[in-house]
Formats: C-alpha cells, structure tokens, sequence
C-alpha cells in the first residue's frame, strides 16, 4: 500500500528530475494504463519534461482513457549514432572539436599506430534511445516485462534512477518499489501518491483515476471498498473527475441482439385486442440419434410377462417435438359473454306442451315467441306524452 509517507520519500527525485519516462509492462491492463496517464499528465502540469512509452499496442479498451494518443511506442529517437566498419587496428582514439566559427561540430577518430582509418564508405547514421533522469515503470516485476522497450534500450533503464509501482509483490529490481497490493486498484495508490507529493489530482488526471476505480472495484460493489475510497472519489469529483457513462469495460454493458431470443408472450395492444402467437427464435430439435421404441408388447415378452416400459421410451414420450408447440387458445375480443342459442318455433311448441302435461303454467316469457317481429327494425313514430 502507498502511503503519504512514501511518497514524500521520492519528493527530491522528483523535483530534481528534468525528464521523466513512465514505461508500461507489455501487459498492461486498463488500470495499469490509466494509472501511468495519470502520472504522465501530472508531471506534464507540473512543468517536467515527461514521456509515456509501451512495448505492446494500445488495445481498444484504452481510449476511452485521457492522454493514450501521446503513448509512444519506442524509448526515444534522441541520439544520433554514428558506425562504420570496426577492427582492433582502425580506432584508438576518439576526440571532437568545434570549428572557428562555431558551426560545425567535428568528430575525430585516430587509428591506431600501424593501422588503417575507418572506411568513409561503410558510416552509417541513425537515431535512437534517450536519456532520463527517473523512470517509472508500471506493472512489471522485472525488465523483461517491459518488453521490446527493455530489450532495444537496456542501458536507458541502468542509467536513471527507476521507481516500480505494482499491484503485488515482486522482487526487487528498481531502485524504489512500491506496490498497491493493500489498495482497491493501482490507480488508487497513484492518487494517493500524487496527492503525498503536492500534486493533487484534477480534471483529466481525476478522471482517469476514477474510471480506473470504477472498473477495479465493479463500480463500487466489491468487498475492498472502503472509507478511505469513499472520501478519495469525494475529492476527485470535486477536482473535477468526469464520470463515463458510456464506457462499456466500466459498466459492464452486454450488447444483445433483440433477436436472439425474443420473449414467448402475448402482447396486448392499446385497444385491447391481442397480438399473434411469437415463437421460441430457437425451437427443440429431436434428438439427432433415434430412440429405442420398443413397444410394451415387446417389453412383456422380453421380461416374462412383467410389464417394463424402458426408460427411454419413457423419455422420448416426454420430449416435445416442435409440431407440438401450439399457439394457446383465446377468447376473441368483444365476446366476453356467450350468447343464448336461438331457438326455433318448433322447439317453443314442444316445450309449450311438456309444461301443459306437467299442469305447469308457462311463464310469460315463454309465452311469446323467441323471434322478434318482422317490423322490429322498421323506425317507429313515438306518439306518446312527455310530461310528468
């Protein structure tokens, strides 16, 4: 775990450095990377001439971090190197001075007694590496973790003072080690760090360490959370931490399709009446090797007259076969009640004459007949009074 303690420790390295490197394990993740973007952009406030460099591309999943376009991929192209073809005869001293005017800078290379000087046609010019005063570096439990950049540059590490920041135990290989193992996240230990050092974090520095936080911690639902975290994303929000709402590796987001799996349901539509039958995007399938369908004819026999249905039989009788999926039953709209057959006249007569050989009188409404009149929808002139 960092603590303000610590960080007060590398307070002079710091403030003595004029170039500072943050190197990247080539396996970064998300959290290691905005961890170093904070830092990289911290120092660039501070005044520091800072670098951020990684061995390995920037996946997909980076650039919704602040600053990840400015991550180079190589040390440093700093240094003009000069070779041409080399035996023990042909160098034995190296010199350079600078002419009258100031102009030109000239190297000399004196061969040695006896021997031939190099070959004009074999120099070669070329560009690489840099030069530190700190370097940082992320993620790594040893050099090699960083990757082409160790490999391509090992003297650019030996001649600078480094500080290695991991989230476990490593042995050491830095000259200062510190490690977030205690922290929810690394990005948590950088601001404690930096806010140790005078250096708190704002605006975009805040806002790479708070979605870092929130992708560490499941968006504040693991059992690390604490306190001490609480109060820290209190502070960065009032510097100015942006919350991204549209981050899919913070939040979590599951893109799919709505036709995957549509839902099995009836829908009711605004007018009440119902919508059509959906079916399963994915029916059942029969299985692709045939079952055994023995009859218990044959079962009978085989065991003696003791009836044994096989278990598989049994199970194919069960499984559903995609005919079988039928759309449920339903009433159809606007008939709610079920309407009284109608019945015909010479079912009135026979009803009419049950009742008199019972000696039951008929009610009235049996009485008349069930069909209406033939004028019943012809329009009718309303003679009558309206007053009361």
């Amino acid at each position: 775990m960092i603590t303000t303690q610590e960080s007060t420790s590398i307070q002079e390295l710091i403030t003595n450095a004029k170039t500072i490197y943050i190197a990247l394990a080539a396996t970064a993740n998300y959290d290691t990377v905005a961890s170093a973007l904070a830092l990289y952009l911290s120092f660039k406030e501070a005044g520091k001439n800072a670098f951020i460099m990684s061995g390995s591309p920037m996946r997909v999943e980076f650039s919704y971090l602040i600053g990840v376009d400015e991550i180079q991929s190589v040390v440093g192209n700093r240094n003009l190197v000069v070779s041409f073809a080399y035996n023990q005869q042909s160098v034995d001293k190296v010199s350079y001075h600078i002419s009258e005017d100031g102009q030109r800078f000239n190297l000399v290379i004196a061969p040695a007694d006896g021997g031939k000087p190099p070959d004009p046609s074999t120099v070669e010019y070329r560009y690489e590496g840099a030069s530190a005063d700190l370097v940082f570096i992320m993620g790594a439990s040893q050099f090699d973790d960083l990757g082409a950049l160790y490999t391509q540059e090992p003297y650019f590490f030996d001649g600078a003072d480094s500080i290695s920041i991991t989230t476990f135990q490593a042995q050491p290989f830095a000259r200062r080690m510190f490690e977030t193992s205690g922290q929810s996240c690394m990005a948590e230990g950088v601001a404690v760090l930096l806010e140790g050092l005078g250096m708190h974090p704002k605006d975009d520095v805040a806002t790479n360490i708070l979605s870092s936080i929130e992708q560490g911690t499941d968006r504040f639902q693991s059992l690390g959370v604490g306190p001490d975290l609480f109060e820290l994303v209190a502070r960065l929000i009032r510097n100015g931490a942006r919350r991204s709402g549209s981050n899919p590796v913070i939040h979590g987001q599951l893109q799919v399709s709505p036709n995957v799996i549509p839902p099995m349901r009836h829908i009711l539509q605004n007018d009440g009446a119902q919508g059509e039958y959906v079916q399963p995007a994915v029916a059942l399938q029969p299985p692709a090797t045939p079952v055994s369908t023995r009859s218990f004819a044959e079962a009978l026999k085989k065991k003696g007259g003791q009836m044994q249905v096989p278990v598989q039989t049994q199970v194919q009788q069960q499984t559903p076969t995609p005919q079988q999926f039928q759309p449920p039953q339903t009433q159809q709209p606007y008939q709610q009640y079920a309407q009284p057959a109608q019945q015909t006249q010479a079912e009135n007569m026979k009803i009419h004459q049950l009742q008199r050989t019972n000696g039951v009188a008929q009610p009235q409404q049996f009485q008349q007949s069930q069909n209406p009149p033939p004028d019943w929808l012809q329009p009718k002139v309303y003679t009558g009074s309206t007053g009361v």
